[in-house]
């Protein structure tokens, strides 16, 4: 137990910080334009969303997850760290669980999931901007990890019952996961974009406007 206590966050990441960023770099010049795409179906699930589009919106997420974890995780990241096959796989089959869940759930407006929509494509890569890391150093929503699991969330809202949790569990655990990473590589930005989106799900969750349409 005291060995296992000496380690820390950093002893788990098998990558430099800045070998990370690069990845993110060089995944973003070998996709372009689909990375702007992915921006694009970002304002276009928060439109769906505040609209009651949750049907469409939640298509839109599960391509994403799709994508993200085939074309990055898989054939990219995996380069980097052995588990990346892994997260891969859990991206594509919760890709396609969004994507039919989703499509199942009755209609719903919510602003709330349009908000943390919003926030994945422009609040995610604005907070990481700021921080002087580079803009996209974290991803950018429909095409990386940490936003697209934010804009599930937002998904998420425009359901109910036993629908907002199946999808907001395994999206919610991603973002954990990001967060520690982000710990982990001493870049505390990245793990306040994914720690913020979580914590904007949580409140818009239990926030009593929902059933006015706002959550």
């Amino acid at each position: 137990m005291n060995n296992l206590l000496s380690y820390s966050l950093a002893d788990f990441i098998p990558f430099a910080p800045s070998t990370y960023t690069r990845l993110f770099q060089s995944y973003h010049a070998e996709i372009w334009p689909l990375w702007a795409a992915g921006l694009f179906i970002g304002l276009v699930m928060a439109l769906l969303l505040a609209r009651g589009g949750t049907r469409l919106a939640a298509v839109l997420a599960g391509v994403c997850w799709v994508w993200t974890g085939w074309a990055f995780l898989i054939e990219r990241y995996q380069a980097l760290n052995w588990a990346g096959l892994h997260m891969g796989v859990f991206f594509l089959a919760t890709g396609v669980l969004i994507a039919v869940i989703g499509f199942g759930a009755s209609p719903l407006r919510s602003k709330a999931g349009a908000a943390l929509a919003l926030f994945a494509t422009l609040g995610h890569p604005l907070i990481v901007g700021t921080s002087g890391l580079p803009w996209d150093a974290g991803g950018l929503m429909g095409t990386a990890p940490d936003p697209t699991a934010l804009a599930a969330l937002g998904v998420a809202l425009g359901t109910c019952g036993w629908r907002r949790w199946a999808i907001a569990l395994p999206a919610g655990a991603w973002c954990v996961f990001g967060f520690l990473t982000a710990l982990g590589m001493e870049r505390p930005a990245l793990g306040a974009a994914a720690g913020a989106g979580a914590a904007l799900f949580c409140v818009f969750s239990v926030w009593p406007g929902r059933k006015r349409g706002l959550g």
